[in-house]
């Protein structure tokens, strides 16, 4: 299990009972009597899944490991990793990993709040964040550089 730094308000990380449930479940009630709802997410590569689950007080990023699948070929996956979203206003939203990088560079494992884009690139990017399979842990990074890719957008 990877816990997060405590000295950065951006990144959470959930008990062990609340992280099973998250891999499990589409609906959670939380202790502060939050309801997540699983919004979905994609393939970050052969291994790895970024997710992405709302409330009414709070949203998370998450990254989930495939650890096999059972005899049914139902996959199952293990939270390593939780961040906790800044605020957004309804200008904002999250763009999952896969379709951000630096520098025009795709990056699978970048992932951030993005802005009114106005073309196929978003380059208002209010927060980034990087999952390193390494350590599997998520670090907030400056935003200089960073950019998202409309994949809606020709």
């Amino acid at each position: 299990m990877t816990n997060a730094p405590t000295d950065t308000p951006s990144r959470v990380s959930f008990d062990d009972s609340l992280r099973d449930t998250l891999s499990a479940d589409r609906n959670v009630v939380t202790a502060a009597g939050d309801t997540l709802i699983d919004v979905g997410g994609g393939v970050i590569d052969d291994v790895y899944w970024f997710g992405e689950y709302r409330g009414k007080f709070s949203r998370y990023a998450k990254i989930m490991r495939l650890l096999g699948h059972k005899s049914n070929g139902i996959p199952i996956w293990s939270i390593r990793a939780t961040v906790l979203i800044p605020p957004m206003d309804s200008t904002e939203h999250i763009m999952p990993a896969g379709l951000c990088g630096i520098d025009y560079k795709g990056d699978p494992y970048i992932f951030a709040v993005v802005g009114i884009g106005g073309d196929s690139v978003y380059r208002n990017i209010r927060h980034a964040w990087r999952f390193e399979r390494a350590t599997e842990t998520v670090h907030e990074i400056p935003t200089k550089n960073v950019m998202c890719f409309d994949p809606g957008e020709d």
